[in-house]
C-alpha cells in the first residue's frame, strides 16, 4: 500500500479561498491459491502454551515468532490461555472443544445423530475471525449447541474432539492436544508464585489428549466448507 499525493483542491466561499492537500490511499491485494493440504491423512497437533494477548482485537507481529516456534515443535498451533487458565484461541486461529452428546437430537435418524456433542469456544478475549462466524452460523442452522465461553482443562479432559478455524484452514480437526504450561506463562501483573489457581494447568503440563475420530467435527468441517462457498465472490 502507498500514499499518493493528489493535485491541490481549490475551494472558495465568497471572498475566502482555501487550499487542501488531499492524499489517496491505494491498497493492493495479492491473491494466490493456497497449497493443498491433505489434512485427512495428516496428524494435527496443538500445544496449550502461552498467554493470551493483552489486546486481542489487535493482531500484532508477535504471532510470527510464535508461529515459527510452534513449527519447530512439529506443532500446528499454540493455544493461548487467559489468567483463569482457560483456553482462548490460537496465535492465528480460533479454537473449539467438542464435549458430550447433542441434547437437541431427535428420534428421527439424521446425520447429526451419529455426531452429537456441544461445541465450546471463547467469546471474549479473542480475535473473532470470519470463519468463526461461519462455524457459529452452521451450528445455529443445524441446532448444534454452542457454549460461548473459554474451554478449560476439565472440558479438554472430557472432550470427544477439538478443532481450529481460520481463513487458510477453514475447519481443521485436531488429533492431539499437549499441555505445555509453566509458571513463566503467568508472570505479569500477578506474580507466578501467588498463582495457586494456575497449578492444575501447570501440573497437567505434558499431558496429552487425543481425538482420533470426532464425527461432529467432521460434520462441521463439511458444513463450513459449503457455507463459505455460498459467501464467496468469484474473481475473474
Amino acid at each position: 500500500s502507498s500514499w499518493l499525493p493528489n493535485e491541490e483542491n481549490q475551494e472558495s466561499e465568497g471572498n475566502v479561498s482555501t487550499t487542501t492537500n488531499a492524499n489517496i490511499f491505494n491498497m493492493y491485494c495479492h491473491v494466490t491459491i493456497l497449497p493443498y493440504r491433505d489434512t485427512e491423512n495428516e496428524h494435527i497437533k496443538v500445544e496449550i502454551h502461552g498467554r493470551g494477548r493483552s489486546n486481542a482485537i489487535a493482531k500484532d507481529s508477535r504471532w510470527v515468532s510464535e508461529r515459527e516456534d510452534s513449527s519447530k515443535h512439529n506443532c500446528e498451533e499454540y493455544i493461548l490461555v487467559n489468567d483463569d487458565c482457560e483456553m482462548l484461541e490460537g496465535t492465528q486461529t480460533n479454537f473449539y472443544v467438542v464435549v458430550g452428546k447433542n441434547p437437541n437430537t431427535t428420534s428421527e435418524k439424521n446425520e447429526r445423530d451419529d455426531c452429537g456433542g456441544v461445541v465450546i469456544t471463547a467469546e471474549e478475549g479473542i480475535l473473532k475471525g470470519s470463519v468463526r462466524d461461519s462455524v457459529l452460523r452452521v451450528c445455529q442452522q443445524q441446532n448444534i449447541p454452542v457454549l460461548l465461553r473459554p474451554p478449560n482443562l476439565s472440558d479438554l479432559a472430557h472432550a470427544t474432539g477439538a478443532f481450529l478455524s481460520s481463513t487458510s484452514r477453514l475447519v481443521m480437526p485436531i488429533h492431539e492436544a499437549v499441555v505445555n504450561i509453566s509458571k513463566e506463562d503467568f508472570v505479569g501483573e500477578n506474580n507466578a508464585d501467588d498463582r495457586s489457581d494456575a497449578l492444575p494447568l501447570i501440573e497437567a503440563s505434558g499431558q496429552t489428549y487425543n481425538f482420533p475420530d470426532c464425527k461432529l467435527t467432521q460434520h462441521i468441517q463439511k458444513l463450513v466448507a459449503e457455507d463459505v462457498l455460498t459467501h464467496c465472490v468469484s474473481i475473474e
